[in-house]
């Protein structure tokens, strides 16, 4: 594997970046991170919600429909049938239940997964 220089992380997604990092480790090293990563009380870790709202959403100029089934600060996790690529721009009109009021968020698909695509937003 090619080092990369850090004037290149940004270019990389926060994954690659681990995996470029976590390579270079000793397995000494990796398995320390392992068990200390294990040991991380649930509420340091992200909460997400279980949810199911149907909503539209657009990959470029086209427009689709999907159902959101969770979320959390940093994403969501939309079932879809539609065939997407990591890195691609999403953006998601989400209506709020209580007034109706649609709420348009922006990010990127992270992963795909055999029912749906896990979208992390934009900061």
């Amino acid at each position: 594997m090619t080092p990369i220089a850090p004037e290149d992380y940004e270019d990389l997604s926060v994954f690659e970046q681990l995996v470029e990092l976590i390579s270079k480790m000793t397995d000494d090293e990796q398995e320390k991170l392992l068990e200390a990563l294990k040991k991380r009380r649930p509420e340091e870790r992200e909460k997400r919600i279980s949810l199911y709202t149907e909503t539209r959403f657009t990959v470029g100029a086209q427009a689709y429909e999907g159902v959101v089934t969770d979320m959390s600060s940093g994403g969501l996790f939309m079932e879809t049938d539609e065939e997407f690529d990591v890195g691609q721009e999403i953006s998601i009109s989400l209506k709020r239940s209580k007034d109706a009021k649609v709420i348009k968020v922006k990010g990127r698909i992270a992963r795909i997964e055999p029912k749906g695509i896990g979208v992390q937003f934009y900061k």
